[in-house]
């Protein structure tokens, strides 16, 4: 699987090696929406947890938002989302299924 923005998704290339019978049959185009994911409002925000590709993803839009906020990845979305939620001025960058 590749990002036209950032490349492939490692986790996905690091399949095609352990699999190595896995072949590729056809191509699909996905738009994908981030969500900013927080029980505060924005401007509180000081931290947020996403996984690595995502915060890759939405670093122009990170820069130019919220620039001074720590930036922590995480294994997963949905692990990003329990961690905002757990936590005061912490958010997420998920989906909005994370977001439930």
């Amino acid at each position: 699987m590749k990002i036209t923005t950032i490349g492939g998704i490692v986790e996905t290339m690091d399949a095609f090696i352990e699999y190595p019978h896995v072949t590729i049959v056809a191509e699909m185009q996905i738009m994908v929406h981030h969500h900013l994911l927080a029980l505060c409002e924005p401007g509180e925000v000081k931290k947020i947890y996403s996984k690595p590709e995502v915060l890759n993803q939405c670093r122009r839009w990170l820069n130019a938002t919220l620039p001074d906020v720590q930036r922590l990845p995480v294994a997963s979305s949905s692990k990003a989302a329990e961690l905002a939620a757990a936590e005061t001025n912490t958010a997420a960058i998920g989906s909005s299924l994370a977001a439930e």
